[in-house]
């Protein structure tokens, strides 16, 4: 996530974009190249002004998905154990 953005940022240096577009340019460029369609929507119900914001939480989204995988993992895995 955070090396999408690092080359969305990289990218943009080549744009035309007004100076005060390019906030608002990133963001929305972040929020389309996204794969998780969940991640997406809720980054559009955030409409965050910052693009930094934007990619911490997206950042932090897929983290906390990973951990409840990772939990749910875990508890099969007792579950299993103790039949």
């Amino acid at each position: 996530m955070r090396k999408f953005a690092a080359e969305l940022k990289k990218l943009s240096q080549h744009c035309q974009f007004p100076q005060e577009w390019l906030p608002d340019a990133l963001i929305t460029q972040f929020i389309v190249g996204i794969r998780n369609e969940d991640l997406s929507l809720k980054l559009i119900q955030e409409q965050f002004s910052e693009f930094p914001k934007t990619v911490e939480f997206a950042v932090t989204f897929e983290l906390s998905k990973q951990l409840r995988r990772i939990r749910f993992q875990m508890l099969v895995l007792l579950l299993a154990l103790k039949m």
